[in-house]
């Protein structure tokens, strides 16, 4: 059995969305006309065709981290933190010296130095024969715009393989390493050939169908690192002749628009655009994080309301800096006063005269900027009676007294059901009703609704009561202090349970342990009996169906 796609029809061709049947209707003729043609399609031909592939280049940041991304699930960040621990160096053995792994890993040159190469080459005939070279030695051509300060990243021993150092390296260690490492060899490595087959159905009515595959005749450098390219399912041994019409499956697809980007697609996106340099992606990206202008949500960043607000605000007020442009022409005017092209007097002078101009345009415009970032409501401020506005603040949104500064009453801004879930939970310290959800720079938590005279707060509650025996406490959110969230017992001290996965307060149905935890790849599971939930519509604290 072989599925193959309509690709053409009384001679048209189909096999694209902007060719295809545009409506059911259309559809579900041509799937009649395809029925009625049993009895007469043949398989007319079978096209072979061999390509040969080579190896990419070695990595370099941006495509380090997009590698690391796609195989291993990386965040840059985390890739470039254990990049930085390899480079460093690793004890090897309880006695061994501190030996650095690989070469500097914040660079945009795909250079290798001519040793290494030659100790790659010798590696390969040694390991693999040598049939498994190319005739010579395989060079690769930076862009333009990089800088050739520092080599491609590579491991700086290539007979260090991964398997003699998986004991001495953690699991991040070990699995990055590997990838620099089969990707170096690879670089040096034959060509993989690679046999693509063709077949084409015709019926008697006009209508053509294709099916594809590939198979791997010669792996080359794929017998090292076989991630580097994605062939195609082969195709069974087949001959000329008539085929019997099995069945007809139509696939309805629309058009989408294009995906978030991930952290390492904007890496990326960054490196095609000319911003930032291999030393800044990571920061750059952790900075827009950290102010919440991004939020992380399936490995996808996710504008937030306040991004949002602030692009909008600086665009208007500085549209020269903020053009795309500006940054990757700042870095073409560094790179000429290096190679003293043109004097740094005068490129300050170019990028200073629109830099005064936007502030003097934004000085000017501050009031009116400030009033656009305000709402008027119809509701009063319980101080002094004035009406409440909704400003900006550092994490987002939130009511505040138009009596300011007289008047400094403020609170958060009404969340709906976030904000009714604790209206009648009392204030441990001054004993009053109602406790309101705030954000703050470690995240949720809650707060005394009569904040003019009580400041108690609390960490932010997930109704999942802790697991530990003789303890009444509940588990509320927390975050460590590399900025992760993770979820702890209320009485730590005195009880140090914790967990990394999100509560859910729900009682396990197989063993009654007091909660499960949502996993971040998806599904619900309980931590005592490993089994995965499947919720129904259940209260907190209730048993649930599985």
């Amino acid at each position: 059995e072989v599925r193959l796609r309509l690709t053409e029809i009384d001679g048209k061709a189909v096999d694209t969305p902007e060719k295809a049947p545009s409506c059911e209707a259309e559809a579900g003729a041509i799937t009649s006309r395809i029925e009625g043609g049993v009895g007469s399609y043949c398989l007319s031909s079978i096209r072979r065709k061999e390509n040969r592939r080579s190896p990419g280049p070695p990595f370099i940041t941006s495509t380090l981290q997009q590698a690391a991304s796609q195989s291993l699930s990386f965040s840059p960040s985390r890739t470039m933190r254990t990049a930085q621990e390899l480079y460093e160096g690793v004890q090897l053995g309880r006695d061994g010296e501190t030996s650095g792994l690989i070469t500097y890993m914040r660079t945009d040159s795909v250079r290798l130095s001519p040793g290494s190469v030659r100790s790659c080459r010798d590696y390969i005939a040694e390991r693999f024969g040598a049939g498994s070279l190319p005739p010579s030695p395989r060079r690769f051509r930076a862009s333009k715009a990089a800088q050739d300060a520092h080599e491609a990243i590579r491991p700086v021993d290539v007979r260090m393989d991964p398997e003699s150092l998986g004991k001495w390296l953690t699991s991040d260690q070990a699995k990055l390493y590997s990838l620099i490492w089969r990707r170096f060899i690879a670089t040096q490595m034959a060509p993989a050939l690679i046999v693509s087959t063709t077949v084409l159905v015709s019926g008697a009515d006009g209508l053509i169908f294709k099916a594809r595959g590939e198979l791997v005749a010669e792996p080359g450098f794929l017998a090292v690192d076989p991630s580097q390219i994605t062939t195609e399912k082969p195709l069974p041994e087949l001959e000329k002749g008539p085929v019997e019409l099995i069945e007809v499956l139509p696939e309805l697809r629309t058009t989408r628009p294009p995906t978030r980007f991930s952290e390492a697609g904007l890496v990326a996106e960054m490196k095609n655009k000319g911003i930032g340099r291999p030393s800044t992606y990571v920061p750059i990206i952790d900075k827009i994080k950290q102010r919440k202008y991004v939020q992380l949500e399936g490995g996808r960043l996710i504008p937030t309301e306040l991004g949002t607000t602030v692009l909008r605000l600086l665009v208007e007020l500085f549209p020269y800096i903020f053009e795309i442009g500006f940054t990757s022409d700042m870095e073409g005017l560094l790179d000429d006063i290096a190679e003293g092209k043109i004097a740094y007097a005068d490129a300050l002078g170019r990028l200073n005269t629109p830099l005064e101009s936007s502030l003097a345009q934004a000085m000017a415009n501050l009031d009116r900027v400030r009033e656009r970032l305000s709402e008027e409501t119809d509701e009063r401020c319980p101080v002094c009676g004035a009406p409440l506005k909704v400003r900006w603040g550092r994490f987002g949104r939130f009511m505040a007294c138009s009596a300011f500064p007289d008047c400094r009453f403020t609170r958060p801004l009404d969340d709906g059901e976030e904000s009714s879930r604790f209206e009648s939970r009392v204030c441990p310290e001054c004993g009053g009703k109602g406790m309101l959800v705030r954000n703050g720079r470690y995240g949720r938590y809650l707060a005394c609704s009569n904040a003019s005279s009580c400041r108690h707060t609390e960490p932010y509650p997930t109704g999942a009561s802790c697991p530990e025996e003789g303890c009444d406490g509940e588990l509320v959110e927390r975050k460590s202090k590399r900025g992760k969230l993770f979820y702890s017992c209320s009485n730590y001290p005195s009880c140090r349970f914790a967990t990394w996965n999100e509560p859910v307060a729900v009682v396990c149905p197989r063993c009654g342990y007091p909660f499960l935890e949502r996993r971040k790849r998806g599904g619900i599971y309980c931590p005592r009996c490993k089994k995965k939930i499947q919720l129904e519509k259940s209260r907190p604290g209730t048993s649930a169906d599985s």
